[in-house]
């Protein structure tokens, strides 16, 4: 039988706002794997998107919930970092095609 961490933390990032591009890689399965895999942390896409200036239908914009250990600032950043690539990775690719980021 699993034991169960009982210093499970969470923390959400509201990624809603994100640039389109953002939003899907950092919501693929695959890239959430990678982040539990090198991090041990859990990532799950939650909430409902909302385009901008929509008005609120009582769900939460979409974000990632993020459940680790104690380590979870840690894990934070390294998530944001990712955020941070697929907008780069995103814009490489646009700028190769001749089209500004």
């Amino acid at each position: 039988m699993p034991k169960i961490q009982e210093d499970l933390i969470a923390r959400e990032i509201v990624i809603n706002d994100a640039e389109s591009y953002v939003r899907y890689r950092i919501t693929k399965r695959q890239t959430q794997d990678e982040i539990q895999i090198s991090t041990g942390a859990i990532v799950i896409t939650r909430g409902k998107y909302r385009p901008p200036n929509a008005p609120s239908d009582g769900e939460k914009p979409l974000y990632l919930h993020i459940s680790a250990g104690t380590h979870l600032g840690e894990i934070g950043k390294k998530i944001e970092e990712q955020l941070g690539e697929a907008k780069s990775a995103s814009n490489r690719d646009l700028m190769r095609f001749g089209i500004p980021g």
